[in-house]
């Protein structure tokens, strides 16, 4: 947009501010009609007219105050500057190249961080306890008709557990083997291939959204 700059001592005070598309809009975030498109005012044959610019640097905030600019002053001097590459009849936006492909550009978001969040749970147990208790005796213990704390068959074995190992200590560090609870084993557990065929995929979005 040419502006005139009455506090410069220059001798050309002429200055073009750059006003940002989001703010190019209808007054009042309307739905617009034949001769109001997004904020661009048209005459019957489709050519701008005007522009209704909100005065606030971002919309949806403010006073929500709108000015309208001709595209021309009456001198016949442009008072308003739209450049953009039209593609088809009537348009008054710029068409973003990169729309046929956001949606793959966010798979491939989700799909990295999904990607990343299971390489960590992998990654994040060095070792488990693994406990010979049979599917018959859980259920006994887990099903047990409750008659208070003490006769809970339930809270009985996870208080022996949760006793055995605040006497005995199960750690990893140095060169210790720890004595555990009668039936449990140690399993140390080793880091997988998280890969899984995630690289091809990758390539194979990324070729897709070069193209």
């Amino acid at each position: 947009q040419p502006v005139w700059d009455t506090e410069s001592t220059q001798l050309f005070r002429t200055r073009f501010k750059a006003v940002s598309p989001k703010r190019v809009d209808t007054p009042g975030h309307g739905i617009g009609n034949r001769f109001l498109r997004a904020g661009v005012e048209v005459d019957r044959y489709g050519r701008a007219v005007a522009y209704h610019i909100c005065e606030d640097d971002f919309p949806r905030s403010g006073s929500g105050r709108w000015e309208r600019i001709p595209r021309e002053l009456p001198t016949g001097r442009p008072a308003m500057l739209h450049i953009f590459e039209p593609v088809e009849d009537g348009q008054t936006r710029g068409a973003n190249q990169f729309y046929s492909v956001m949606e793959r550009l966010k798979m491939l978001d989700s799909l990295q961080a999904t990607q990343l969040q299971s390489a960590i749970v992998k990654a994040m147990y060095a070792a488990t306890i693994e406990s010979d208790l049979d599917t018959e005796k859980a259920f006994e213990y887990i099903a047990g008709a409750p008659q208070g704390q003490k006769d809970n068959p339930l809270i009985n074995i996870l208080d022996k557990f949760s006793t055995w190992y605040d006497t005995n200590s199960v750690t990893l560090g140095g060169v210790k083997i720890p004595h555990l609870f009668p039936g449990d084993d140690l399993k140390l557990q080793t880091a997988q291939d998280s890969d899984n065929g995630f690289s091809a995929l990758e390539q194979a979005l990324l070729r897709y959204i070069a193209a």
